[in-house]
């Protein structure tokens, strides 16, 4: 598949922006109709917090943040359109598209020198003639909006009986007011410049996370209710809490889980501690538990939620195009004339992206500068750009797709190369910032935050600080650094492949804007055409987005479930963590571990750790069940789904070599022990447990 281009011959300066309106396809659904007015004071009632965030209601945070020069929202459009940009199709002009949820759905219209106008929401007509103030107006559409995609009609403007006399004797505007397209980045407050002509401004804002009982951190929505317009098991999430609080209570060490449902924050749950060990790996006899503010390693997420987030704003204010060549940043990337495989004068952003550049999946950059003699004339990440710039392909370019932490760590220099910036300051200045993400950050204890917030992941590393080499340690807990060892010493901490740390609640503040299409309530951060053609299949592998992974043709059902959609996008950590993304069900996932802070499985060389047998660190089971709790499965289904867990677990255990391990039985201990917990009420539980095959099970378990 061809990269998306962007002619470089129309590459503007870097403070040049590329921003559009997002074209969605339309849905009707009828609602109930509240009088207007009732609607116009809920919604002027709502508090103001941080623009943006919380949506405006008085008028001058509106002129501020709504109708200000360089907002740019959802959707957006002036009435009337000027006849040289109307659509001569003729009703395409009166319609706008737009996603929003029930409990979030304000609408802001802007009417100037007008009686009326005629405006249906979802095809039920909303009276007007309150939204024509000549002043800004929040508009609460909450009873007319459906989950998902809705339509907004406009038509029959009427001007008032001044402007209609004014508009008699008028010449036709010379400068007639823009059109969706561009009206956002123009300053609106000028459209009340316009004398007594009749105008109609209207602006749609992103949907933002509204949180379940107000249990939530400071940048999202307060809902004092639970979610009423999400209808989803309650016995499904409740077998989920059951299944890893069981799992924590068995030997794993900790978790974090957020489900957002149509915009509805209805779980943020923390299990189990931040470690079971202390420095040296001794195990404690007190644990620190993980709450919902901990931050974990979130290794290979990393690369979504800071590499991927900017580029997608860099290429869409076209400071960067896709077909981009590496060696135009970097003229010292070449073929040297000793290489076997040669075309790296010719690799781009996209095939860096798309993990087909030639690279192998990584290089010990950190063992090769040891043996540097210059080591100490150039800091780790500068020798590491060089030792990346000489290092051989694996393959011809673009003939195959091999998944590349160099790729990333590349990526990040480029970032760091057209901003000028690294790119930890900059993607907090860009996103973390204004989205009011706190709990997220690269070097975490460089930035206040203390081990006590901190997950912790490996427990027999080898030492890295120097009172544990000084102390004569063999073994080290890793904790507050970021566990990938390329990251930690050859990037110092703050590469694109790894190195974020976040809670879980952050993250799904990331996931929505890009569930958005770039943007949350009023701020969009990249363009939605961007967005989705960096989510969209790029490849013969279906699974591969441009560094986003995909389900595609099930091919990654394993993580995100074989009930999620074909267009669900995310990605997986090392280390434990999991985004899972589902545009069509607008459901996302997070799901964050330290399933690293357990003892290696196996006493072998490179051995997975115990942590990786459980099904948490599978993800596909606990997923899922997220699925299923959205179709309200019934019970016997939830027994029968738990007692296929139990079996096809210990079938496993019996013939495969490599599940022969304590972390794979305590996985399977606590599935027993979830089944156990449940059959009080569930006589198909009951019986399982009498049966041959759950004697032989406990009877495993109790060796």
């Amino acid at each position: 598949m061809k990269p998306f281009r962007f002619s470089p011959s129309a590459r503007p300066k870097p403070a040049a922006l590329f921003k559009s309106c997002s074209t969605l396809c339309a849905v009707v659904l009828s609602a109930v109709v509240l009088p207007t007015a009732v609607i116009l004071a809920s919604c002027r009632s709502a508090p103001l917090h941080n623009a943006g965030l919380s949506l405006p209601t008085d008028t001058q945070a509106m002129l501020e943040s709504v109708f200000a020069d360089g907002v740019v929202m959802q959707a957006a459009q002036n009435f009337p359109i000027p006849m040289k940009d109307y659509d001569a199709s003729i009703l395409p002009n009166n319609y706008l598209s737009f996603i929003a949820y029930k409990g979030q759905a304000r609408i802001y219209f802007w009417a100037q020198n007008l009686s009326s106008f005629t405006l249906y929401i979802n095809n039920r007509q909303v009276p007007a003639k309150n939204l024509c103030t000549d002043m800004p107006v929040c508009f609460d559409a909450s009873p007319y909006i459906q989950n998902g995609i809705n339509t907004l009609t406009i038509a029959n403007l009427v001007p008032s009986a001044g402007a209609a006399a004014d508009h008699a004797d008028s010449k036709p505007e010379e400068e007639p007011l823009r059109t969706a397209q561009d009206s956002a980045l123009h300053h609106s407050a000028a459209a009340a410049q316009t004398g007594n002509q009749p105008s109609l401004q209207v602006r749609i804002p992103y949907p933002v996370i509204i949180g379940a009982q107000g249990l939530l951190p400071g940048m999202l929505q307060k809902s004092p209710a639970p979610p009423a317009g999400t209808p989803y098991s309650t016995d499904a999430l409740a077998l989920v809490d059951q299944l890893l609080t069981a799992e924590t209570e068995c030997g794993f060490p900790g978790a974090q889980l957020v489900i957002i449902k149509n915009g509805q924050m209805i779980k943020n749950a923390a299990y189990g501690t931040i470690s079971r060990v202390d420095s040296t790996g001794t195990p404690l006899d007190s644990y620190i538990p993980v709450t919902q503010d901990t931050l974990f390693d979130i290794a290979s997420n990393t690369k979504m939620y800071a590499v991927n987030f900017a580029l997608q704003k860099l290429v869409s204010e076209k400071q960067l195009f896709l077909t981009d060549t590496v060696h135009q940043f970097f003229p010292q990337f070449k073929d040297a004339k000793k290489d076997r495989i040669t075309g790296k004068a010719d690799i781009t952003v996209f095939d860096l992206l798309t993990h087909q550049s030639g690279f192998p999946a990584g290089s010990p950059y950190t063992q090769k500068i040891a043996k540097l003699k210059n080591a100490d004339e150039k800091t780790h990440r500068e020798h590491t750009l060089d030792l990346i710039m000489t290092t051989p392909l694996v393959y011809k370019p673009r003939t195959s797709v091999r998944y590349s932490d160099i790729n990333y760590m590349l990526l990040t220099y480029i970032v760091e190369k057209i901003t000028g910036v690294n790119l930890a300051d900059y993607v907090t200045a860009q996103f973390y910032r204004p989205l009011q993400l706190e709990r997220i950050s690269f070097t975490p204890l460089q930035r206040g935050f203390t081990l006590d917030e901190i997950a912790a992941t490996e427990i027999y590393a080898k030492p890295r600080t120097a009172a544990a080499a000084e102390s004569g340690q063999k073994t080290e807990l890793i904790h507050g650094t970021v566990h990938d060892g390329e990251a930690y010493y050859a990037l110092e901490e703050m590469s694109g492949h790894a190195g974020l740390f976040a809670n879980a609640a952050s993250l799904a503040v990331l996931a929505q804007v890009m569930l958005n299409n770039g943007g949350y309530g009023t701020m969009r951060f990249f363009d939605p055409s961007v967005a989705a053609y960096f989510t969209a299949q790029q490849s013969l592998v279906s699974s591969f987005g441009l560094g986003w992974r995909r389900q595609g043709t099930q091919e990654y059902s394993w993580a995100f479930s074989p009930l999620s959609s074909g267009s669900t996008f995310g990605h997986t950590g090392w280390t434990g963590t999991l985004t899972v993304i589902d545009p069509a069900e607008h459901l996302i996932i997070i799901l964050l571990t330290n399933a690293k802070n357990t003892a290696p499985a196996h006493n072998t060389r490179n051995s997975r750790f115990e942590g990786d047998y459980y099904l948490v660190k599978r993800y596909g089971a606990i997923t899922t069940l997220i699925y299923e709790a959205f179709r309200q499965p019934p019970q016997s289904k939830l027994d029968s789904l738990l007692i296929e867990l139990a079996q096809k677990k210990y079938e496993m255990l019996l013939e495969i070599k490599a599940f022969n391990n304590q972390g794979y039985r305590n996985d399977l201990a606590a599935i027993i022990k979830t089944i156990q917990l449940r059959a009080a009420g569930s006589a198909a539980l009951r019986a399982f447990l009498n049966t041959d095959t759950a004697h032989a099970i406990l009877s495993t378990l109790n060796k």
